[in-house]
């Protein structure tokens, strides 16, 4: 099998082992499953155990110029820029492995074996519930492979381990090694690397074990991770394909390599979801394990770095929190960036040896700072919050204060060159997180404030840039419970914010997945009752604007039925207060643009507030409508309605009330409403599970799809553009396959090619876009495998190669554009 994968799908030429170009999205499916290293140090293995000479050099330049993920080299030759990664979700899945097996952790608090219950009866009674089990079941299946790797490693630097007398005693440690010691702790490294290396002297160069074990000992006391990875994959299947080999030493080698590849799957998304990748797979135990390493910090950026920039001109916009950013992580990260870039430049500069940084590889990164979608607290106490963060930021940024770049202690340390103010790092803003639990009407007015000029105060130096020029980069329509949220979702971000030319929406998927392909992979969606009418109310304004605007007939098709959809549920919103008369539509509409006001600057602050404060009239910057509602705020008017709303927020938790009414949209198999759907719509109010009942048609299937190609012209007409995320899009679960990505709706390989996705003849330009990973240690990627993806993916679409070619090297252009024009 591994033969007939790594013939089908990869090619050894000379010592270069990549995937065929042709093959890129089947290899892409592949990745998904098992960790590609697999497979090649299974074809590195065939190579005899006594092989000499051009034969071994073969096997080492391999290993040492193996590529991340053995991405094939087509575009090797050209620079590119990377403006959307999150530097934290760099660090690729075999990085952390290859750290816990081979150099071990300390255990957190959290994950040691827990004390049972001395309550509970020696001999409990089968039949009743099982006893939570004593630590995480990877932390078990962790030290099982750790004490299976130290066995075969002191085996292999042994000779003839594997038969005559030595045999039965070889397999008898690793069996020793099997059974599980629940007490034994991770409190040092499992083996020292630097001890063994001395240990183990080789006289003759063979591809024997023993020389084999050497590569591994060295390369892991050099701390050369991936290269002591391969070498120790290359030994265990050279373990098992050995003619001397017993079964239960193959049996063996299959069980920690499966045991490898369940980790493995520990540390990579799949499918789950957006929400359950924050909560659960970004912040998994096994991933913060090594973390508990001193030095993981500065290991782990080593290798971002590293995979960050690849040859010279490489380029980086790199997604850190607000509150990650400070100068000693600043420091040690230019210092490190300077190393790897001076040396893919080769310009030997004696500036950028030991710590020192070379300032010109300043000119190849800079940061985009993010505001966290995540709190216990209520979304009320996060404005709060957040406006804290924000002035913190806004003060750092606007300071005289200087960070050294300089190592503490060193001789340069006073030399202008390692002198930076804060502001010199840092070119762009973004919230990223739990899109569908915070909402960016929660955030939007501190990116506001962040970005706007004092007046009367210029920046502190010539060369700083101005807080108007920081650009925004904001994760929006990435996660949505239905298409019409998402739409909305998008709409609000690039409103509430004042998105403005050389703006980024990041993933912005609700712009281009078709929302009948979308239904129909989801099934049924339950939508909260009251977001459910704010995208109703905000469907309902733009199929008026479009039927007026464009004489769309899809759009008249809908406004009727919205209008009778609005008028059922309106009822049952939670922050409405119960009157006998519906406002208007419009004044709904209306309330729902204010939402661009803070809440807690409207309702808390005012008073406390100095006049003239910026916070108030760019975090409220319709006070004057608000205002003279707060006493007693009406119900038929927008001012009233937002000042509801913005109460009814104050007093609520960010969690999901047991009694909070849902709202189940069902899509209709015939396009309309069936006989058993309409029984279930003409209830007045929701039934014993707390839901009320709703359906998408196929007007309004047709409508929504519209209305993505006018938000989609809208917004590329104002100088926006789309930062695509490809791999991480699929992982998460939003799209089957790389060639069903929108980004060949929203910028076809060529433009004639714009009328096949123009329908409605709403469109006139294609969308700009980018092609960026997002996180490609948790997605398995890497920003030219992103590309080569997306160029099959063309091709497979049916599109000429030459024109593929022409749109490829637009859009790496164009990420170059993009990070030049605001760094």
């Amino acid at each position: 099998m591994l033969d007939t994968i790594f013939d089908e799908l990869m090619e050894h030429r000379g010592s270069q082992i990549h995937v065929r170009s042709e093959h890129v999205q089947r290899y892409a499916e592949l990745i998904a499953e098992i960790d590609p290293i697999v497979v090649v140090a299974w074809k590195l293995a065939e190579i005899v155990p006594h092989a000499k000479d051009d034969a071994v050099d073969m096997l080492k330049d391999s290993v040492e110029q193996a590529s991340t993920l053995f991405v094939c080299p087509a575009f090797d030759d050209q620079p590119f820029a990377e403006n959307h990664a999150h530097l934290t979700g760099i660090t690729g899945d075999d990085f952390v492995l290859s750290h816990l097996v081979l150099y071990g952790c300390q255990l957190p608090d959290a994950l040691k074996p827990r004390a049972q219950n001395p309550e509970s009866p020696e001999n409990p009674d089968p039949e009743e519930e099982p006893t939570e089990p004593a630590e995480p079941e990877q932390v078990t299946r962790l030290r099982r492979i750790q004490r299976l790797s130290k066995a075969f490693i002191t085996n292999w630097k042994a000779t003839s381990a594997r038969s005559g007398p030595k045999r039965p005693a070889y397999e008898e440690a690793l069996l020793q090694a099997i059974p599980d010691d629940a007490q034994s702790v991770m409190a040092r490294p499992q083996l020292d690397w630097e001890t063994q290396d001395k240990g183990l002297v080789i006289t003759e160069i063979v591809a024997s074990d023993q020389w084999l074990a050497k590569q591994l000992t060295g390369a892991a006391s050099r701390e050369e991770s991936q290269h002591a990875w391969m070498w120790f994959f290359i030994l265990l299947w050279r373990t098992y394909r050995n003619e001397t080999s017993s079964v239960v030493t193959r049996a063996i080698v299959l069980l920690i390599l499966a045991d490898i590849m369940a980790l493995r799957r520990e540390l990579i998304m799949d499918g789950s979801g957006l929400r359950r990748f924050v909560t659960r797979y970004f912040v998994s135990a096994l991933r913060s394990l090594p973390r508990e390493g001193t030095n993981w910090k500065h290991v782990s950026q080593r290798e971002a770095v590293r995979r960050l920039f690849a040859i010279a001109g490489d380029k980086a916009e790199l997604k850190i929190s607000v509150r990650e950013y400070e100068e000693t992580f600043t420091r040690v990260f230019a210092q490190i960036a300077s190393q790897r870039i001076d040396a893919l430049q080769g310009t030997g500069k004696p500036a950028a040896s030991g710590n020192r940084i070379d300032a010109q590889s300043l000119d190849n990164w800079h940061f985009c700072l993010h505001l966290n979608r995540t709190s216990a607290k209520s979304r009320y106490e996060r404005r709060e919050a957040l406006w804290e963060e924000a002035r913190a930021l806004k003060d750092m940024m606007g300071s005289t204060t200087v960070w050294n770049l300089a190592p503490p202690f060193d001789p340069a340390a006073g030399d202008p060159a390692y002198q930076r103010a804060p502001a010199d790092f840092v070119r762009g803003l973004d919230v990223a997180g739990d899109e569908t639990g915070w909402p960016i009407t929660v955030f939007a007015p501190m990116l506001r404030w962040l970005r706007h000029q004092e007046p009367g105060k210029a920046p502190r130096q010539d060369r700083l840039v101005p807080p108007t020029a920081l650009h925004l980069s904001v994760h929006a329509g990435e996660d949505y419970a239905h298409p019409l949220s998402g739409l909305r979702h998008v709409d609000e971000t690039v409103q509430f914010c004042a998105m403005k030319q050389g703006d980024r929406l990041g993933h912005a998927l609700a712009l281009g997945i078709p929302p009948k392909e979308w239904l129909h992979r989801h099934g049924d969606v339950l939508v909260p009752l009251d977001e459910h009418v704010d995208n109703l109310v905000w469907a309902w304004q733009r199929a008026k604007e479009l039927a007026d605007k464009h004489r769309l007939q899809s759009a008249r098709a809908v406004l009727l039925r919205l209008e009778q959809r609005i008028a059922r549920f309106l009822p049952h919103v939670s922050w409405r207060p119960e009157t006998a008369f519906a406002p208007p539509i419009a004044e709904l509409y209306k309330a729902w643009e204010l939402r661009r006001n803070c809440a807690y600057q409207a309702l808390s602050q005012p008073n406390e507030l100095l006049v003239g404060d910026s916070r108030l009239h760019v975090g409220v910057p319709d006070w004057s409508i608000i205002s003279p509602e707060l006493a007693t705020p009406r119900n038929d008017i927008a001012g009233g309605l937002y000042v509801h709303w913005a109460r009814s927020e104050r007093s609520s938790l960010v969690k999901r009330r047991e009694s909070e009414v849902m709202v189940r949209l069902t899509t209709q198999r015939h396009g309309h409403a069936s006989r058993a759907q309409r029984r279930l719509e003409a209830a007045l109010g929701a039934d014993a599970n707390s839901q009320m009942h709703d359906h998408d048609d196929d007007a309004d299937m047709t409508f929504m799809l519209a209305l993505q190609d006018d938000r989609i012209e809208r917004y590329a007409q104002a100088g926006l553009s789309i930062e695509a995320n490809p791999s991480s899009n699929v992982y998460i679960g939003q799209i089957e396959t790389h060639s069903d990505h929108p980004i060949y709706r929203w910028n076809p390989p060529s433009l004639a090619d714009l009328g096949k996705h123009n329908p409605f003849g709403l469109r006139k330009i294609a969308m700009p876009v980018t092609i960026n990973t997002d996180d490609q240690g948790i997605v398995p990627t890497t920003l030219r495998f992103e590309f080569q993806l997306m160029h099959e993916g063309a091709l497979d679409r049916g599109h000429d190669p030459a024109l593929v070619d022409q749109w490829i090297e637009n859009i790496r252009s164009l990420g170059l554009q993009h990070f030049d024009q605001v760094h």
